[in-house]
């Protein structure tokens, strides 16, 4: 006598994969090895695996990035400012400003490590 089939969930598969659950994290829900999942995944769809779980993947990313967008068009700055350097490539200005002040500051310090080298070298000779 054989053992009586495992039920699938396929709702449930579907939601695990498009959270971006892999394929030996879900047949455990489903107390089965992870090839026989396959097999059932190859079976029920006519594809392999691999390509189900990448269109199921790509479904979730896009209801992700969906929602992200909304939540910015809501008026959510830290996902507006997310987006931005996400998705437009956006950028906080970094120039960095040097004052008179400091400019003249960083020539008499290499002006005096200048001193300290070309004394040491007159030590040395």
């Amino acid at each position: 006598m054989s053992r009586p089939e495992k039920k699938i969930d396929w709702e449930r598969v579907d939601k695990l994969l498009m959270a971006g659950c892999m394929g030996s994290e879900i047949a455990p829900h489903f107390d089965m090895h992870v090839d026989t999942f396959y097999n059932k995944v190859a079976a029920k769809y006519n594809m392999g695996f691999t390509e189900y779980c990448s269109l199921k993947r790509s479904h979730g990313d896009s209801l992700l990035r969906e929602k992200q967008f909304e939540k910015a068009l809501e008026k959510d700055n830290t996902m507006l400012i997310w987006l931005g350097k996400v998705r437009l490539n956006q950028k906080e200005d970094q120039t960095i400003i040097v004052t008179k002040e400091y400019k003249e500051s960083v020539d008499a310090v290499v002006s005096q490590l200048n001193a300290a080298q070309e004394a040491k070298k007159q030590e040395q000779n």
